[in-house]
């Protein structure tokens, strides 16, 4: 059985998406791969007699098609068979821009958003192509309007991204001035201000508006629209929405930690000369991660968010749960801390849990901390200064094991960092 429904965190799926993307479709959007699955099934095909799809819905149409296809004649190329597949549903005038759309957009999930120019290069071969679909076939259409759904949410992510990306590029000059102590509070207040400007604009008001009736259209025809429409609000992709919320804590706290808050929101996965940082999970690279799971390990959450924290390493369900992170090469003079992000959302385990599980944090087999957060429906952030005879010989073995009788640990980024040259601490300025 091949599974030609997922895009992500399946037998075939993209390996490293772009986070936004991953959070807004999760497993299931229209997920078009020619090219991949031309190269999968000539790696895996000659191994079997046959084969049968695994599907969850209408939105891998062109996998079943392509995968059938290929079974049928395996010397067919990717563009062939997806030239087939375009010809009869769409109609031969129609084919090259819909073969265009189709290989784009499969472009576009293996790129990262903010700089893919194919983005619009997608809608525009959609649009040409739906002027030369004959009247018969678009009557009855949902696989144009299914691709148009989902090419202009890509583009909707991406403003949402890019418009993001400009505020935050505008609030820093505030954050680093008050970084630096100069007048924080004031520096703090204009930077929110910045901030609270619409994230929305009027282009993307009018592609959201655009998606919503297609989809009606679809929906009337074969009881389909893409789901994403509903949420891709809801999460704080361009982490706007957290930073707001930091700005605003900061804020009602006291003044001389105030300079050290805005370090925090615009240095927050800063190391410092010297140190480590790293986001823990899929489908983040995990350079110091040797002991771990992490099929399961990605709870993305409405609300404010960083984005790191839709993913988490974990260990579950072991007679010893823990996970192993190896860091060589250590300056044996100084001393290290070291930073947890932990925590995470996962809606059947909120309701099954009554509490909130701790965890064990070891360096070089020393019990460091007993007590270290992991909660439930929450994120967390704890330091812990190292012993310097633990790091003298230059290397660091840090485990982080189950402290209770439910046998689960995990986290979402860790930081190893020179104490002398931290650029934000926890609590304290």
């Amino acid at each position: 059985t091949s599974d030609v429904s997922h895009w992500i965190r399946s037998q075939y799926g993209v390996d490293q998406p772009d986070m936004a993307l991953a959070v807004v479709y999760q497993r299931r959007a229209f997920n078009a791969r020619p090219r991949a699955y031309h190269e999968v099934a000539n790696e895996v095909l000659h191994y079997a007699i046959g084969d049968v799809t695994y599907s969850e819905g209408i939105h891998d149409d062109v996998n079943k098609w392509f995968w059938f296809r290929k079974l049928w004649n395996p010397r067919k190329s990717a563009k062939e068979i997806t030239r087939e597949y375009c010809r009869y549903w769409f109609g031969p005038d129609a084919e090259e821009e819909m073969i265009g759309a189709i290989f784009q957009m499969e472009e576009n999930m293996e790129k990262p958003v903010l700089t893919n120019d194919g983005m619009v290069l997608a809608i525009k071969h959609l649009r040409a192509a739906r002027d030369k679909i004959p009247d018969n076939l678009m009557k009855r259409d949902f696989r144009w309007r299914m691709m148009m759904q989902k090419a202009l949410l890509d583009r909707y992510i991406q403003l949402r991204l890019t418009g993001g990306e400009d505020l935050k590029g505008r609030a820093v000059v505030f954050l680093r001035e008050a970084g630096e102590g100069r007048d924080p509070a004031e520096n703090l207040r204009k930077a929110l201000n910045i901030l609270s400007e619409p994230e929305q604009t009027d282009e993307m008001i009018k592609i959201k508006n655009e998606v919503l009736a297609i989809g009606d259209e679809s929906n009337e025809i074969i009881g389909y629209r893409e789901p994403a429409y509903y949420v891709v609000d809801e999460y704080d992709l361009a982490e706007i929405r957290w930073w707001i919320r930091e700005i605003e804590r900061a804020l009602v706290g006291k003044e001389v930690d105030m300079a050290n808050a805005a370090n925090m929101i615009y240095r927050y996965e800063d190391p410092g000369e010297g140190g480590y940082f790293e986001r823990i999970g899929w489908p983040y690279d995990r350079i110091h991660l040797k002991e771990h799971e992490n099929i399961l390990g990605y709870f993305p959450f409405t609300g404010p968010a960083r984005i790191s924290q839709f993913s988490m390493g974990y260990s579950w369900q072991k007679r010893d749960a823990h996970m192993l992170l190896v860091y060589e090469d250590l300056d044996p003079e100084s001393e290290y801390v070291i930073r947890l992000s932990t925590g995470f959302h996962c809606e059947p385990l909120e309701q099954a849990f009554d509490y909130n599980p701790i965890q064990i944090l070891e360096a070089n087999g020393k019990v460091i901390s007993e007590e270290v957060p992991h909660p439930i429906g929450d994120t967390a952030l704890s330091e812990y200064a190292i012993p310097r005879e633990l790091t003298g010989e230059g290397r660091l073995e840090i485990v982080l094991r189950t402290n209770y009788e439910f046998p689960v640990v995990g986290l979402s980024g860790i930081w190893l960092m020179k104490s002398g040259n931290m650029p934000w601490k926890l609590g304290r300025n």
